[in-house]
């Protein structure tokens, strides 16, 4: 079996709404809640494509970037394109915001058998530590959980991990 390196890209957003601060999770196709992500294509940057992949993933549109996150370097056996083979992943994160009223849009079956999303869910900032199912995500989770506290304290002036019951 053979060895390939992968560059993908993806985002974590969030929103501010009068019931608090949410954060968008996709569950995978393993089942695992996490963030959209996906490979670069060819000629893409990795912001464009991070755009790109939480469009395709999600429905979502009108993000603003606050800022790259940094990224995570994964390995795995693939399951999809050359079964067996041992991919090294480099995974470049962004930090989006989505406005206000976003909502998620029901996506199409990826073509030619790729990994198909089973889930959205927005997740209120406080508790986005606890759904995030990948431990190799906590640094870039903690990063994204600061930063966007930060701005909501900054622009908004209010705690952003209260949340208002409906």
């Amino acid at each position: 079996m053979a060895i390939r390196h992968e560059i993908s890209s993806g985002g974590i957003v969030y929103k501010v709404t009068k019931r608090g601060v949410h954060v968008a999770f996709v569950r995978d196709s393993v089942g695992k809640m996490t963030f959209p992500k996906g490979h670069v294509e060819h000629g893409e940057s990795i912001e464009k494509t991070a755009r790109r992949e939480i469009l395709e993933e999600t429905g979502l549109r009108g993000l603003r970037l606050v800022r790259k996150l940094g990224k995570i370097k994964i390995e795995f056996e693939d399951r999809y394109v050359k079964k067996g083979d041992t991919i090294k992943k480099d995974i470049h994160y962004f930090l989006f915001e989505a406005p206000e009223h976003a909502r998620f849009k029901r996506m199409k079956k990826p073509k030619g058998g790729g990994e198909m999303i089973r889930g959205l869910k927005w997740v209120s900032l406080t508790d986005t530590g606890q759904w995030s199912e990948y431990q190799d995500m906590e640094i870039i989770v903690e990063k994204a959980v600061a930063l966007i506290a930060k701005q909501v304290r900054r622009r908004n002036k209010r705690n952003p991990y209260a949340t208002k019951d409906r």
